[in-house]
């Protein structure tokens, strides 16, 4: 009897020159950590990188990447395990029964739901896109959508005015819906490559797409907040802005892990704040390690002043109904209006007189720390470990730094020029 496939989550690690796949198990806590033979690997020993599925299909073992995000890798996941589950076993010859769009949305909108805030809004946001896409097309069953229909809702969406980073995610989302629904998908890397799968495959209307039937986008530069900018901001913040404002600047924190912050985790004493799991609010760090953050003393001095005007929650920034604030964007362009320091040029300048300025974000905090420390001096890794980043090379990119600059900046601090001596005629 052929064993059934399961789907198992590594990560491709590296331990000091040399790279390795190892397992991704959650452990006992609910994180979900790399473990070698059951043991979980030593902090510290490795460098973290991308998450891949291990599976087989049609006799031959996959190995497929999932990028670096691990609750997507998670997605992505359960989806190929209910995906792999139609793939017929030596002594099963039938098919599943067909199932309707409408069926395959209320149930996989049912299995999104859940009773806390957080699952609700995912549902929504599911709901949006799967209707959206039941609108669009006009047949019943989920095995008639073929790679046609695929590249005809690519250019739907470009019509609707939707931008190719948003093409893509709605796609991958839509990816993600069939698979969970029962219907295999497989991407191949040329024609070449979809034809044989289209010839091997043993899942009837197995849905074969290629990787360039997804559409290709350019990632947004985010660039560090000039000090002219810095200053008028704080220069008309109240006490609450200006607290928030300078727990983004000085720690490089997410929008999440601000927002998520107790006050038992700053540690009076250090002089550093704790980015941890909160379970009790059904939230978890985006990578799967926790973190300390050095904080420097003009912070410290902000927040024990408003210390001792703490709410009983808790939590340092709660909203009106004592859950985490969520809306420290909308209040970080306020200030930036009220400021008068808006770009101008941005779709919001121009149809909303300056208010909800784009060139003002809370992830450009995150740049601007991380500049200020590489421009200090600070090592690589230290920054890395700071932002929270997995991969070291991450944290490259992030700060526009490639290796061959680096080592040349590091050959010129070496050997500075030097002036040429006078020679003196008699």
């Amino acid at each position: 009897m052929a064993r059934h496939p399961e789907t198992t989550l590594w990560m491709l690690i590296k331990v000091v020159l040399k790279k390795r796949y190892v397992r991704v198990e959650q452990a006992e806590n609910g994180r979900y950590i790399p473990v070698v033979r059951g043991i979980p690997l030593v902090r510290g020993t490795f460098e973290p990188g991308s998450y891949y599925l291990r599976y087989t299909l049609n006799g031959k073992r996959k190995w497929e990447s999932v990028g670096s995000d691990l609750n997507i890798a998670l997605q992505e996941q359960k989806a190929r395990r209910e995906s792999l589950k139609l793939v017929p076993s030596a002594s099963v010859a039938t098919l599943p029964t067909r199932k309707t769009v409408a069926e395959a949305i209320t149930k996989f909108i049912a299995n999104k739901n859940g009773e806390d805030r957080h699952a609700q809004r995912r549902a929504r946001n599911w709901k949006w896109l799967l209707d959206l896409f039941s609108n669009w097309w006009d047949k019943n069953y989920i095995d008639e959508f073929t790679r046609e229909d695929f590249q005809a809702f690519q250019k739907y969406l470009a019509k609707k005015g939707r931008q190719p980073r948003t093409q893509y995610n709605l796609l991958r989302s839509l990816v993600t819906f069939f698979r969970a629904s029962g219907r295999v998908v497989l991407f191949a890397g040329d024609e070449q490559e979809a034809t044989i799968l289209a010839a091997t495959v043993v899942v009837k209307n197995t849905l074969i797409l290629m990787s360039a039937d997804m559409p290709k986008f350019t990632k947004c530069k985010v660039t560090p907040y000039a000090e002219e900018q810095l200053d008028g901001l704080f220069a008309v913040a109240n006490p609450w802005e200006t607290l928030f404002m300078s727990c983004f600047l000085f720690t490089g924190m997410r929008e999440q892990e601000v927002s998520h912050l107790y006050w038992r985790d700053v540690n009076w004493e250090e002089r550093d704040i704790s980015v941890t799991a909160k379970p009790e609010l059904e939230w978890t760090t985006k990578t799967y390690e926790e973190r300390t953050v050095e904080a420097p003393e003009q912070l410290m001095d902000l927040l024990r002043d408003a210390y001792q005007h703490r709410e009983d929650n808790g939590l340092i920034f709660p909203n009106k109904e004592g859950r985490p604030e969520g809306h420290f964007l909308d209040a970080l362009q306020k200030v930036a209006y009220r400021a008068g320091i808006t770009c101008g040029i941005c779709s919001n300048c121009k149809t909303r007189k300056g208010r909800n300025c784009k060139a003002f974000g809370l992830h450009k905090f995150r740049k601007t720390f991380a500049t200020k420390l590489s421009q200090a001096g600070v090592p690589i890794q230290d920054i890395k470990e700071a932002l929270g980043h997995a991969d070291i090379q991450t944290t490259m990119d992030y700060l526009g730094i490639s290796p061959k600059k680096r080592r040349r900046e590091n050959v010129a601090a070496a050997f500075p020029q030097r002036k040429p001596v006078l020679q003196v005629v008699a």
